[in-house]
Formats: structure tokens, sequence, C-alpha cells
């Protein structure tokens, strides 16, 4: 839910302290986002995060921290240079719209005090994040062109124009006669800064709504979280009180944030893997077309035997010669096309040549088909735990895997490293769940989860997977298993696999022992013997609370 107007003017209440801060540090963690880490007498060393997103903008003090990439984006790179060291002088807000402009005093590459302003726009899918500096835009986060359907070009380099302002009036300068005549949940039809969600939570009589808006007009706020709408600057029911509404924020968009950075990361990922099948299924196709032509190869020798064979003058430039097929039976006559020019011997020695190249296609080609085969299943197997992956930790095994087996180059572009030292991250966990005797399963959501559970888990437990499918290595942590163990363990086997809409799918089941991993064998990948198989629906694992170690 993005911020609203009145919010966003209680916020820049509590980040009044933040006049005369100098600002340290700038980054950029995504495409929306900035960190400004700043310390002053009455802030102390704070960070204040700007998110511009269409859902989660909003202005705030942070407590959270952020992973950035290693190679700083162009914007942030020019706030940097401009910004570093440079002073809030002020922070203003455009009445109660969502703009708020920080003013800033920096010094120039000739260390020349100068003043500059970043004005922060969030103004839904249009939201920005300007540095204006006499009313020139230097940067933008978004670039906006000049078209016949933009109204409002932002551009480095243009005159910035202010965003225009809302026809409706403030709701804190309404007198309590004035709100009397306009009923409170539409309100926001008729005063700025308000929406129809906010409005349905302010009190129903005039005189109580009026009373919300006279404390925030002199900065009294009583900072409420709704489970629902976000920070509230005021009491609603259902809402819990917080100490500021920064920290409200961070709670409400702190699991927000973490989706949205898991769809758009895992978005990425998802198409590197869906084009990787794509050249795969190609290249098998490519040499299943190569194989068909066996029999046209098989010719081509045939037809260099047969003109060696023939002894009969030939016209000169002749295109075709008939001859005795003798491996026929019975002999019959052939008709061998032939290359104006050449003689008949020079002739089959052409179609030896072909022969020959054609036959070296085949070999190929049937030596690449198990490779290509297994790199499919594997890639199958990664796209179906791009689209189960539900932390930013899994992700990032599955990027560092694709890296790792050469599927994405990390010498440019948004998976460039640059010359950032690795952070050491933990690992992602599996998930746990208990069958009904209590035994703990484990099921592995990426190929380095399965991995690592495979190699942990004890010689006599016992492992599971859907047969012949792409899908997750599930352990069930028990020497014994029971039959109806056996189903759950089964059951969450198909669930996290491929298969999960059929009706019934197989699960291999074997203990731990049986379970091998070749070496040099891309991750994820086992054999196995002594296994059975068990036909099972696949068991909704939303139905069941997962059990966390």
């Amino acid at each position: 839910m993005a911020i609203s107007g009145l919010t966003l003017h209680a916020i820049l209440t509590e980040l009044s302290c933040l006049a005369g801060a100098k600002i340290d540090k700038i980054q950029q963690p995504d495409r929306d986002g900035l960190v400004f880490s700043v310390h002053g007498a009455e802030a102390g060393r704070v960070r204040l995060f700007c998110n511009i997103h269409s859902e989660n903008g909003r202005i705030q003090l942070t407590q959270q921290s952020f992973e950035n990439p290693a190679v700083a984006p162009a914007f942030c790179m020019l706030l940097r240079k401009h910004l570093t060291g440079a002073r809030i002088i002020a922070i203003a807000q455009a009445g109660l719209d969502r703009v708020v402009t920080l003013t800033l005093r920096a010094r120039d590459s000739f260390l020349d005090e100068t003043e500059l302003e970043l004005v922060i726009e969030l103004t839904g899918k249009h939201g920005n994040i300007l540095l204006v500096k006499d009313g020139l835009i230097l940067g933008c986060l978004r670039h906006i062109g000049v078209s016949e359907t933009v109204t409002r070009p932002v551009l480095p380099g243009l005159r910035y124009a202010p965003v225009p302002p809302q026809d409706k009036r403030n709701p804190l300068e309404l007198t309590e006669v004035e709100l009397a005549a306009l009923p409170v949940a539409s309100l926001y039809k008729y005063a700025a800064g308000l929406d129809r969600r906010l409005c349905a939570l302010l009190p129903d009589s005039a005189e109580g709504a009026r009373s919300i808006f006279a404390a925030i007009a002199v900065g009294q706020t009583a900072p409420h979280l709704h489970p629902d709408y976000g920070p509230l600057p005021f009491a609603a029911p259902s809402a819990a009180p917080y100490p500021s509404l920064s920290a409200a924020a961070d709670v409400f968009y702190l699991e927000r944030d973490r989706r949205l950075r898991t769809s758009r990361q895992g978005a990425a990922l998802i198409r590197v893997a869906e084009n990787a099948i794509k050249r795969a299924r190609n290249k098998l196709e490519l040499h299943g077309a190569t194989l068909a032509r066996e029999a046209q190869v098989a010719q081509l020798r045939l037809y260099g035997e047969l003109l060696l064979a023939w002894h009969e003058p030939v016209p000169r430039h002749a295109t075709a010669v008939t001859v005795l097929d003798y491996y026929a039976d019975p002999p019959a006559p052939l008709t061998v096309p032939l290359e104006p020019g050449l003689s008949p011997a020079a002739n089959a020695q052409r179609y030896f040549k072909k022969y020959q190249k054609g036959k070296a296609a085949l070999a190929y080609a049937a030596s690449q088909l198990n490779s290509l085969t297994a790199e499919l299943d594997y890639l199958e197997g990664l796209l179906h735990d791009l689209t189960a992956c539900g932390t930013a930790a899994e992700l990032r095994e599955i990027r560092d895997e694709l890296i790792a087996q050469r599927y994405i180059r990390v010498d440019s572009g948004q998976w460039s490293v640059g010359r950032k030292k690795k952070q050491a991250v933990s690992p992602s966990a599996p998930l746990h769940f208990a069958a009904p005797d209590g035994t703990m399963i484990e099921v592995g959501r990426n190929n380095a989860q399965n991995d690592r559970l495979t190699r942990e888990a004890g010689p006599e437990e016992y492992w599971l997977h859907a047969k012949d499918i792409p899908g997750s290595h599930v352990i069930a942590h028990t020497t014994e298993l029971s039959d109806e163990t056996l189903r759950f363990a089964a059951g969450l086997a198909a669930w996290y696999s491929k298969a999960r809409g059929s009706d019934k799918v197989p699960v291999d089941y074997v203990q731990r022992r049986y379970v091998k991993k070749p070496s040099g064998a891309r991750p994820g990948f086992v054999t196995f013997v002594n296994q059975r198989t068990v036909f099972v629906r696949p068991l909704d694992a939303r139905e069941y609370q997962r059990k966390e170690p």
C-alpha cells in the first residue's frame, strides 16, 4: 500500500531532526530505492530511505540493512559526486501532495558552496527522484523522454517542471463546520493527501476527524501500524501503537520489499533458464534432423561406389548417369546425379568426401544427444526450482549455480560482480515438516539444498524423489519408514515436483546409502539403486504447518 500524503506529512515531522545533518554515504540497493547515511547533532547517525515504487513508495528513517549491487548504478554515482558531504538545509512537502524536496548545501568541484535540491516524487507509477540545480535537472532515477504522449518529460539538462498540484483542499486547514458538511468516508474526493482506505479508518464524526487533523498540523502524531493499510499517524481500530512512523514502516514494508526484490531477481533468472532451455531444445532439434538424414548419408557412399564400378563411357558434361545398382536384390538401374565437367571417378571422390562429412556429423549428433537430454532435464529442474523460490537466499544460491555452470556471465550487465569482495552469506534452509507419527521430513527447494540434504542425511534414513520428474529431494529422518510416513513424505515429494497438478505421481524411495553423486556431476544430480516406487496423490503442503528446525 503506497503511503498517503497525510502520513507522509507526519513522517516529515520525524525527519525534522535531519536539519543540518551531513550526508556521509549514498547507496542504491535496487532500481527504486536510495539509502542516505547521515549524521547530525540532533539526529545522530541514521539512515534515510527513499523508495518510489508504485506500491511501496515512502520516505523514512530505517534500521534495516540492504544488500547493494557490486557496481553502483549511474544515478547513484551522480549523487555520490554531488551530495557526499552535503548538508541537509530543509525538508519540505508540496502541500499534502506526495512530493518532497530536500534542500542541500554542497561544494562543487571548485570547492565553492552551491545549493542543490533533491526532489522525491512518490506519484505512483510516475514516481521519480531528481537532482536539481538552479531549476535544471542534473540527473534523475527514471528518464522520461519527449514524445507526443508525454506532457512532462524528465531528462538531464531539461528545466524541472514541478508536479501539477491537486485541485483539492488541504484537510489540515478544514474547519469543523466544513468537515461537518462533508462525509468523512468520501473526504478523499475533496481533500488532498487522503485516499479511500485512509478515510475509512478516520472517525465517523467531523469532530473526531478535525481533532486528528489539528494534532497532525502542529506535529503531534500517534504512530500506529495497521496490518492492511500500513503506517498511520493516528489511532484506528486493529492498529497497534509504535514508537515512530518510521519504525512502523520498517515492519510493514520489510516483507513487501523482500517479495518485490525476490520476484524481480527471480524473473531475470527465469529468463536465463528459459533461454538456456530454448537453446538446448534447438540443438536437440538440429541433431535430430541430422540423424534423420542417415539414409541420405549412406546413399552418398553408394553413389561413389557405383560410379567407381561403372566402366561404360559417360557423355561429356552429363548431369546424370544411369548405372546398375548391384547392391539391390535383384540388381536394378539407378540414376546418379553428376557434377558436369568432372569425370565419373572425380564425381565418385566428391561423393566420398560428402559421405565422410555426413558420417562425422552423424557421429557428432549421436554423441551430443545424451548430454543435451541431460542438460535439458537439469535446466527444466532448475526452472521448476526458480518458480518455487520463496526467499532471496534461495535465489542467490540458484544464481550462483547458474554462474558456476556458465549460463550467466558475471563480467557485464546486471550480474557484474565488479571488484567487490564476495561476502559470506548463510545458506538457505530447506522446508521442514512433521509426519503424523512425528518423523521429521526435510524438503529441498533448489539444487544446493538438495545436495546438502542428501549429503548430510544418515545412511539408514530414507531419500525420496518423484520418478523421472524434476523436483525436490526429500529426506525422511527415520530408519523405520512406516506406511503412513511413507505416504506423507512421498506426497510432499510429489507436491514439490513438476507433476504437482497430477492425480497420481510415481515417487521413488530408497535408503540414503544407495544414493550416490557421481564425481563431476551437475548440482542436484544423483544416481541410486535398489529403489522402490509408490504412486501417491500430491500432498498440498499449504495445509500443513511448516515446522522449523
